[in-house]
């Protein structure tokens, strides 16, 4: 299998250090088998060594929606890159999900440990949007969806995603207030709370 050895080869460039003669392979070994979730896992791990997170959410992403045998490192190191990518709490989920595909593997218990997760500050927030309304609504969505297609028990298709949002409503006499957004985040609760308080 010249894919197979192609990948068994860049992981061995990869582990001396040799990142670009390990991506050199992954690509020839993708060019054989383009389906193929192990090469693409490695080919994540090879960029996340030389600091391209970009690309290395793409491979994983492709990783992940071709399956491999380890999936929970797929979640994990996408993780890796979408926090140095500023995405936090998409690599908190992520980091949730390998935990979950791998119970109690100690690394992803320790990063977990580092995030904190409070309503506090969200609840502050809408607060100060409430203050002097007669009246108000909040509706909050997060829904995830994985699907697999298989023919002759060989995976052909994956997709993963994710649906969120939030919306906010502040009634004050005849005057009514709204907000939304399609992202759960500090940032966007207090610009919808902005919003919605110029009722």
């Amino acid at each position: 299998n010249r894919a197979a050895t192609y990948t068994n080869r860049g992981v061995l460039y990869m582990r001396a250090g040799l990142y670009e003669k390990a991506l050199s392979d992954y690509e020839k070994s993708k060019r054989i088998s383009p389906d193929t979730g192990e090469t693409y896992l490695n080919e994540g791990a090879a960029y996340i060594f030389i600091e391209a997170y970009d690309k290395a959410l793409q491979s994983l992403d492709q990783a992940i929606a071709y399956g491999s045998n380890d999936l929970h490192a797929a979640y994990y190191n996408r993780a890796l890159a979408k926090e140095k990518l500023d995405d936090v709490e998409g690599a908190y989920y992520d980091f949730r999900r390998a935990l979950e595909l791998k119970p109690d593997w100690e690394l992803a218990e320790w990063q977990l440990s580092r995030f904190e997760v409070s309503t506090n500050k969200a609840s502050e927030i809408l607060s100060d949007a409430a203050k002097g309304a007669d009246d108000g609504d909040l509706f909050v969505e997060r829904s995830r969806s994985e699907s697999f297609v298989f023919d002759d028990g060989r995976l052909k298709s994956a997709a993963f995603d994710t649906d969120q949002g939030f919306g906010l409503r502040v009634v004050a006499g005849e005057t009514t207030g709204s907000g939304y957004a399609s992202e759960l985040s500090l940032d966007a609760i207090r610009r919808a709370g902005e919003t919605a308080s110029q009722a």
